[in-house]
C-alpha cells in the first residue's frame, strides 16, 4: 500500500502492484468494505441486544459506539458504490474482468460508470444548496469531484501503460540495458565541490537519470539528484556535504535476471530515477527509466 487518502466516507488507497487474476482483485476490493460492515454490524448489533431501554441510561460511551456502529455501515456502503476507484469500481472491474477476461476493457468500463456515478454525487450535492443545506452540499461535491478527479489521475496511468508497452514488450532482462555505475563521490564532498566537478555535467550526458551515486568510505550509500542539488541555498552550498542530503532510499537494488517491466515498477514504487543492477551478489551497474524506454523504442523499430 502506497498510501491512503481518507474523506468523510472511506477513502481511496494506492495499492502497489497489480491483481494478477480477477479472483484476486475482487477479494483486495471486498476487504475494506467487509471489516467496516462487520465493525458496524457488531457495534449495532450490541446496541440492539445489550444498550440501554431508557434514554436516561444512555451513557456517552453508549453514544461513541452506537455512532462509531453505524459510521462503520455508512462507509461500507459507501465505499461500494461502483464508481471506479472506490472499492465498489474496484469489485465491478474484476466481475468485468472475470467475464471478458479482458483486463482494459474492464478498465474501461469501471471508469464510465464511475464517472456516471461520481457526477450524479456532484448533482446531488448541487441540488442540496439550491435547497438550502450549502454547507453539506459543498462537501459532497467537493467527494464528488475528488474521486472524479481521482479516477481520472488513475485511468491517465493506465492508458500511460498501455501506450508505452504492449504485452510481452519489457519482458527483456534488465541486466540488457544496464550501463556501468558513474563515478561516485564521497559523503563529505561539500555540494558545491559536486557541482563545479563537473559531476552534474558528466551525469547529465552519461546518466540520463541526473543523479549522481555517493558512497561513504568506498561504499555506495544513495544517489543525489540535480534538483536536490540545485534547491540547496546558494549561501550554504560551500558548508553543506552530500552526505547530509543524499537519501538512503535512494538506493534500490534489482537483480540483472529481472524483466524491464519489474524495474519500471520498482522505480514507481520507490519513486527514485534509477536501480543499482546486481548479477550473483556483484554490483554490475545501473540502469534508468530512459535506458528501458530507449531499448522499447529500439525493439519497436
Amino acid at each position: 500500500m502506497r498510501s491512503i487518502t481518507l474523506l468523510l466516507f472511506g477513502g481511496v488507497s494506492r495499492i502497489e502492484g497489480d491483481a494478477t487474476r480477477p479472483r484476486n482483485d475482487f477479494f483486495i476490493a471486498l476487504a475494506g468494505p467487509a471489516v467496516s460492515l462487520t465493525i458496524g454490524a457488531v457495534l449495532v448489533g450490541w446496541w440492539v441486544t445489550f444498550g440501554p431501554e431508557r434514554q436516561f441510561q444512555v451513557t456517552p460511551l453508549h453514544g461513541v459506539l452506537i455512532f462509531t456502529g453505524w459510521m462503520n455501515i455508512l462507509v461500507g456502503v459507501f465505499n461500494l458504490l461502483p464508481g471506479y476507484p472506490l472499492d465498489g469500481g474496484r469489485v465491478l472491474r474484476s466481475a468485468i474482468w472475470a467475464l471478458t477476461g479482458d483486463t482494459e476493457r474492464a478498465s474501461r468500463v469501471a471508469f464510465v460508470v464511475g464517472r456516471g456515478v461520481f457526477f450524479v454525487l456532484i448533482g446531488w450535492g448541487g441540488w442540496r444548496i439550491i435547497n438550502g443545506d450549502v454547507f453539506g452540499g459543498i462537501w459532497v461535491v467537493f467527494i464528488g469531484w475528488f474521486l472524479l478527479s481521482a479516477a481520472s489521475g488513475e485511468r491517465a496511468a493506465q492508458k500511460r501503460i498501455a501506450g508505452v508497452a504492449k504485452e510481452g514488450e519489457l519482458d527483456f532482462a534488465i541486466g540488457a540495458v544496464g550501463r556501468p555505475m558513474p563515478p561516485t563521490v564521497e559523503a563529505d564532498t561539500t555540494v558545491s565541490a559536486v557541482r563545479a566537478g563537473g559531476h552534474l555535467a558528466g551525469s547529465r550526458e552519461e546518466f540520463p537519470g541526473v543523479a549522481v551515486p555517493v558512497a561513504r568510505k568506498g561504499e555506495l550509500i544513495g544517489f543525489v539528484t540535480a534538483k536536490e542539488l540545485d534547491e540547496v541555498p546558494v549561501e550554504r552550498r560551500n558548508d553543506l556535504v552530500v552526505g547530509q542530503i543524499v537519501d538512503s532510499g535512494s538506493l534500490r537494488v534489482i537483480s540483472a535476471h529481472e524483466s524491464a517491466r519489474e524495474g519500471l515498477r520498482m522505480m514507481d514504487r520507490h519513486r527514485v530515477v534509477q536501480l543499482v543492477v546486481i548479477d550473483a551478489g556483484l554490483m554490475v551497474g545501473v540502469v534508468t527509466r530512459q535506458d528501458i524506454l530507449a531499448r522499447l523504442i529500439e525493439v519497436r523499430s
